[in-house]
This record gives C-alpha cells, structure tokens and sequence, in this order.
C-alpha cells in the first residue's frame, strides 16, 4: 500500500501530461489546414505552385497561339498597356511558327501581405521565323510581378527582356 501511494502521484501527473498534450495536439490540428498559416494565408509552396501553374498556362496559351486565353492570366491593372501587350502577342503569332518555351523558376518572392509576387525565370525560346524559315533559339531570363486576384497569381508587370511577346 505505501508503494501505491507513492506511484499513484506519478501516474496521475502522467496521465495528465498526456491528455493535456493530445488535446493540445488536436487543437491545433483543427485550426491549421495542410498548407495554410494559422491567419489564413497561404504558405510560400502554395504561391510557388500557383505562379508554376499560371506560367504553364502563359506559355500553352502562347505556344498554342491563344490570346484570348493567355490575356486571361493578365491582371486588369496590368501595369503596362495590356491592349499593347496583346498586339505583340498576336503580333509574335503571325510572325513565328513552331513557337516552344521551357523555363525554370528561379525565384520567387512575396511581399508581407502575399499579394504581390516577384518572379524570376530562366527560359529558352525556340521558333522559326516565318520570312526566313530559320530555326531560332534564344536562352535569357526575364522578371515579372504577379499579383493575386481572387486567389490566382495575375500578371501585372513584365521586365525586359520579354518572355513574351518579342515581335518588332
């Protein structure tokens, strides 16, 4: 009996370091989704994959020589003038055949609130120019900014050089 009484402190204490600790566990469990801060915004692989996602579609639309479509990933407030930037667009379709970009995200970067994001590409563009039926291929690495809209990554500024929308 005096042993009992010596373990039964022990045994309480560690049953409530446990319990304590499992429901501190599930707490937290149930206010952090996969990928998401507590606050609500949305973690840096998430934005990576975003702009991933958004550049793939710039560059199928334009590959595939859809303006309509690439426009769609262009901010309303494009900080340039986005009616210019679908004329080189449309201009750079009517100019090359075979049109192929592969790039490589080397960088991105949020601002404190996430809505504005810096991203610096490596690419190679390959096409052939339709007077002289040459095959070009150009290696270069360009800027841009992105800014969210409804939660997708927008384009809304472009640095020279351009990725897209090359055609004089």
């Amino acid at each position: 009996m005096n042993i009992f009484k010596r373990i039964l402190p022990v045994v309480l204490l560690l049953v409530m370091t446990v319990s304590g600790a499992d429901a501190m566990a599930q707490e937290t469990s149930k206010n952090l989704s996969v990928g998401k801060k507590a606050s609500g915004k949305t973690s840096f692989l998430e934005t990576q994959k975003a702009v991933r996602e958004t550049l793939d579609g710039m560059v199928e639309a334009y590959t595939g020589k859809n303006a309509r479509q690439f426009m769609s990933f262009v901010a309303e407030n494009y900080m340039g003038d986005d009616s210019l930037l679908e004329r080189r667009i449309r201009r750079d379709f009517s100019k090359f055949l075979d049109m192929d970009i592969r790039y490589t995200l080397n960088n991105v970067t949020t601002d404190s609130r996430n809505e504005n994001i810096s991203v610096a590409v490596s690419f190679t563009r390959s096409y052939t120019d339709v007077k002289t039926t040459k095959r070009i291929n150009k290696n270069g690495s360009a800027a841009f900014i992105f800014r969210m809209v409804d939660g997708r990554p927008r384009l809304f500024n472009m640095k020279r050089p351009y990725m897209f929308g090359v055609g004089k």
